[in-house]
């Protein structure tokens, strides 16, 4: 899929017929030139630089000089792929209460089996966007129990 960052650009390419005037009002000065100098037919024949093959590779290369350059202007990207790019996936650092109050059974079996339990789900359904997962505990100072990671198992081991 092909995509510009920049397509008001395009409207650059609005030079071609100014390039194309200038090559023709360039072409008819050099004729008149010849005709008020009188240069004789062999020696105009023996120029290559007044031929009008010459003078039409100059139009083609300059037209396609400048569409080239207003294509760069209007930065053209190429993604190939559907994922997520680099630069937008996000770490996760999920922080676990172990405090005596994570104790408490006023929701079963405890608060702090359900905080597990929780963390857990969505580990297993973990978004896309979110590339690694850190696990920090803490109850009165903190403990890093694992650091970034992109396996999940790892954390499933340190929850257990």
């Amino acid at each position: 899929m092909l995509r510009f960052l920049e397509p008001g650009m395009a409207r650059l390419l609005l030079a071609l017929p100014l390039v194309f005037a200038c090559w023709w009002l360039h072409v008819r000065a050099k004729r008149r030139f010849r005709e008020q100098a009188r240069i004789s037919p062999l020696l105009q024949a023996l120029s290559r630089l007044g031929t009008t093959r010459r003078d039409r590779g100059v139009l083609l290369a300059t037209s396609l000089a400048v569409a080239a350059l207003v294509l760069a202007l209007m930065r053209p990207q190429l993604f190939l792929q559907l994922r997520v790019p680099e630069y937008e996936r996000r770490d996760l650092v999920l922080l676990l209460d172990r405090s005596a109050s994570m104790w408490a059974e006023d929701v079963k079996p405890s608060r702090f089996r359900r905080a597990v339990h929780e963390i857990k789900g969505f580990l297993q359904r973990k978004p896309e966007g979110i590339d690694r997962v850190g696990l920090v505990g803490f109850a009165g100072t903190s403990l890093v129990l694992s650091h970034l990671t992109r396996d999940m198992n790892a954390l499933f081991f340190y929850l257990d």
